[in-house]
């Protein structure tokens, strides 16, 4: 190599140096700057687009004509030094990850690592769904990861949704779909007031339809506990597959409902129910009723209290019910699968019972939308001397002829033959979950002793049959007990009756003696008194670090009456006021009324919506600050003689 080759060589060489550097430095500003916007992450993504394209199969069944093909590409951003970076992406038996590559500087990253889980969780018995988790090592703050993922769906059914966020925040998103020619779609904009989302659309020159959407500045979503579902807050494309054009044929692909129920329709007639087991099971669980209601709710109790709740997603199986004669075999379910035993049994006894297809109020869609998007649930829905019930087995400890929070209000598409019928679960007064509560307290001057009635009724007598249900035997006094003194060392339960346990029809009725300790507590010539010891609500507060809505799990409505009797030699010096909360989504009302002798304290609490949606939280944290100042006040008495 001569002298001006190797001169030649050396300039090349600090040229890329000091380019190298200078964009590291830069990138170490970015990181900074990103790091001061979110100072709890680990990395930031720069960039992230995602194209969808679509293909025409020959040769499929219609319903498997149409795939999609998924390129995301992302610029993510280490904002620590020696970092690892966790991410997830999912896969199942109509989709698949076709490659997952991972690049630094345009060199592939040989420290890249991604492995396969099956998902699991609670209740699960098998789900196809599974996990690609693919961890980044980062070196250095201000590292750039350039992250490659292409994913396949073999039927566009399949392809229902996209949305804008993840769980690190994105500095800009990039949703491009080309549509071809030949292919009818709709992309549904949910949710998407009150964002900044850019939308182009034209065509390319190989005559494709390009719809690009842009979010920037998205901070990441994250899961916490009892969370509002995304499908009410976060904006998101849903994706309606009308028709195809294919040799100058033109065939609906899910244009309408009509389209959803047929293929639902025909998973249905595929299922292979047989009475051969069944029937004699229906005559043992109904050959002591006497009234036609009577056998009825033998079936749909008998299918409650025997056949365990287990999800099963997999594939076809996600959206078909199991036999019903496999259901009862197996003595476990999904909720299609003990639906369709539900309806089995129920027809074989001379009942009009049908199988039928919703979506929980997990999901903020309705049968507006021709989309297998909309479900998420399937029950048995019964026609009986004139009236339609929805029987829902898997609620366990559910009574006849009423429903839970989660289906009430909820539409429901019922099967009727090549027709369908769509109807809507009636949504119950919140009365129906009263829990009353009546104490009377008598101070003789030093102590403080009582008696009491709490009543059950609706989601929360079912919630506390279910903890019982679930319970070991030798631990079941002590639940009882939480139940009276909610965990409260000061308070001492005697002669306590509990009734309604073993009869789902009936509420439960907690019937007990107390006494107090460290509740009245004397100064001078004075006794300050607390008498409330449930405090509903009192840490419901939302913390500014909580990112999503919260859903309380039903509607609440709770009644208590706590009367105290004072001695003769005592006069009433304080008690805390009374403050009256009315909105359109929840009530709280807490009276003070002096008697002679006696102070009566009420208190109604009414959550009429249980969405507190995030942007109300200050309102709703005010309101929790009021009450909690009621709570801490205390009644005070004062010696007359």
């Amino acid at each position: 190599m001569n002298k001006l080759s190797v001169n030649a060589l050396l300039i090349a060489n600090l040229f890329f140096c000091s380019v190298f550097s200078q964009n590291k430095e830069n990138q170490i500003l970015t990181a900074e700057k990103l790091k001061k916007l979110y100072p709890e992450e680990k990395v930031v993504c720069l960039s992230s687009k995602v194209v969808y394209d679509f293909s025409i199969l020959k040769r499929q069944s219609i319903d498997e004509t149409v795939t999609t093909t998924e390129n995301c590409h992302e610029e993510i951003i280490s904002l620590k030094d020696k970092s690892e970076f966790f991410n997830t992406t999912f896969y199942d038996n109509s989709s698949k990850i076709k490659s997952i590559s991972a690049y630094t500087n345009k060199t592939k990253d040989k420290n890249f690592l991604y492995n396969d889980f099956l998902y699991g969780g609670e209740n699960i018995h098998y789900s196809d769904l599974t996990q690609r988790i693919y961890r980044v090592f980062y070196k250095s703050m201000g590292d750039i990861e350039s992250i490659k993922i292409k994913k396949y769906y073999y039927s566009i059914k399949y392809f229902t949704s996209v949305y804008f966020h993840n769980s690190y925040p994105i500095q800009e998103r990039l949703l491009e779909f080309h549509i071809p020619a030949w292919l009818e779609l709709e992309l549904l904009e949910k949710n998407f007031d009150g964002w900044e989302i850019k939308k182009e659309q034209f065509t390319n020159e190989d005559g494709i339809k390009v719809v690009r959407y842009t979010l920037n500045n998205i901070n990441p979503y994250k899961n916490e506990l009892s969370s509002i579902g995304r499908s009410y807050v976060l904006p998101h494309i849903i994706i309606l597959p009308k028709s195809i054009t294919y040799k100058k044929k033109k065939t609906s692909l899910i244009a309408s409902i009509d389209d959803l129920y047929k293929w639902y329709r025909k998973l249905v007639n595929q299922i292979g129910n047989s009475d051969e087991t069944i029937n004699p099971l229906v005559q043992k669980i109904t050959k002591d009723s006497a009234e036609e209601q009577d056998k009825i709710k033998a079936i749909f109790y008998w299918v409650q209290d025997n056949i365990r709740y287990i999800a099963i997603e997999d594939g076809i199986a996600g959206f078909k019910p199991e036999k019903a004669q496999a259901v009862y075999a197996n003595l476990y379910g999904d909720c299609k699968g003990m639906a369709n035993l539900c309806c089995e049994m129920l027809k074989v006894a001379g009942f009009d019972a049908r199988l039928a297809w919703l979506g929980t109020d997990y999901l903020n869609y309705d049968y507006s939308i021709p989309s297998i998007i909309v479900d998420n649930h399937m029950i048995c829905v019964l026609d009986f001397n004139g009236k339609r019930y929805f029987l829902d087995p898997t609620e366990k400890y559910m009574e006849f002829g009423k429903y839970a929070e989660r289906i009430q209000n909820r539409q429901v598409l019922i099967e009727n033959g090549d027709s369908y019928i769509i109807d809507t679960v009636p949504e119950e007064n919140i009365s129906t979950n009263l829990k009353s509560t009546v104490k009377e307290i008598t101070f003789d001057g030093q102590y403080l002793k009582g008696k009491a009635k709490i009543i059950y009724n609706g989601e929360p007598k079912r919630a506390i049959l279910n903890e019982f249900s679930t319970t070991k035997q030798n631990e079941k006094s002590e639940l009882a007990l939480f139940l009276m003194n909610y965990d409260e060392k000061n308070i001492n339960v005697i002669n306590q009756n509990i009734s309604g346990l073993d009869n789902r029809e009936l509420p439960i009725e907690l019937d007990f003696e107390f006494e107090l300790f460290n509740q009245a507590k004397s100064f001078e010539d004075e006794i300050y008194i607390n008498i409330d010891m449930e405090k509903d609500f009192e840490y419901y507060d939302f913390s500014e670090k909580r990112k999503n809505g919260y859903k309380i799990p039903y509607r609440v409505n709770n009644e208590t009456q706590v009367i105290l009797n004072i001695p003769l030699n005592f006069k009433i010096a304080h008690v805390p006021k009374n403050i009256e909360i009315k909105t359109e989504n929840y009530e709280f009302f807490i009276k003070y009324i002096l008697e002679e002798n006696k102070v009566v304290y009420l208190k109604t609490i009414k959550i009429i919506n249980p969405f507190i949606y995030k942007k109300d939280f200050e309102k709703w944290n005010t309101m929790i600050l009021e009450i909690k100042k009621i709570y801490d006040d205390q009644i005070i008495l004062k010696k007359t003689s």
